[in-house]
């Protein structure tokens, strides 16, 4: 459909087709197919003359390419997006780019640049009284701050995202908090806490059908279980059925965890 619309000259239709799409392909782990759609919303906007439309486009494409770890290009499309934004002084979509630069500073390693980014896109979600979007924001503070080793921190921005989330009703960002908290508390060696965090994370997960966040929140889960003592090998190998089912990458390195989790406890 994406495609057609773009072929037969609909190219605003084509773009905002590609947005309709994104959570969906998101949630579901279509990557690949949000990154080809991603590629002809960035072509579609050109005919239009619009940076705005532009902007958005590129930084469709760049969340995409984040879930593939294709960090080096993402941040060509977000350095796109940055300069796009501030020209057309687009306050609320350049806050969503500071979010992906926040998630690539953390993907490389880049420790101290993550939280700045995460801290200014609450700031200006904040100001623009966007609170699903600033809670998201303090969240990704929470995690990039955990990631750097300051804890309590992390616990605190964490816990302020999750009172936002849940007065929202927002189940995704509750469920997500929850995995952030896992993942601190894991990090503290509170490990009955951590699991007890990340089923909660799981439930709200499957609640909203996001299977590949329950997949590797339950990945997350087994590292505590197997840390506290526990076996983890039920947890992976609930995870590795939704994977499969995916047909996701990660299906052949849960396998041979698994199969080294079986040597271990034979």
């Amino acid at each position: 459909m994406v495609r057609y619309a773009a072929d037969t000259g609909f190219d605003a239709h084509a773009w905002r087709l590609v947005w309709t799409l994104t959570d969906d392909l998101n949630r579901r782990g279509l990557w690949q197919d949000w990154v080809a759609v991603g590629r002809i919303a960035v072509a579609s906007p050109k005919s239009l003359n619009s940076d705005a439309a532009t902007a958005r486009a590129h930084r469709f494409l760049a969340f995409a390419l984040i879930r593939l770890h294709l960090l080096d290009r993402t941040e060509t499309y977000l350095s796109h997006t940055f300069g796009l934004h501030t020209a057309t002084g687009d306050v609320a979509r350049h806050t969503h780019a500071h979010s992906a630069t926040a998630y690539v500073a953390d993907r490389r390693g880049r420790y101290d640049d993550a939280p700045f980014h995460s801290e200014r896109a609450s700031s200006l979600f904040r100001s623009a009284r966007h609170r699903a979007k600033e809670a998201n924001a303090l969240n990704s503070v929470g995690w990039c701050h955990l990631l750097a080793g300051r804890y309590d921190t992390a616990l605190t921005r964490c816990r302020e995202a999750l009172t936002v989330f849940a007065e929202l009703n927002d189940r995704t960002g509750v469920a997500g908090t929850w995995d952030s908290i896992g993942g601190t508390l894991r990090r503290l060696e509170r490990y009955d806490e951590a699991i007890d965090a990340y089923r909660t994370a799981v439930a709200g997960y499957r609640e909203v059908d996001d299977r590949y966040l329950q997949a590797d929140t339950l990945r997350h889960m087994a590292d505590s279980q197997q840390a506290a003592g526990c076996d983890p090998e039920p947890t992976l190998r609930e995870a590795l059925v939704i994977l499969t089912a995916m047909g996701h990458p990660d299906t052949e390195e849960l396998k041979q965890r698994l199969a080294g989790s079986s040597h271990h406890s034979t």
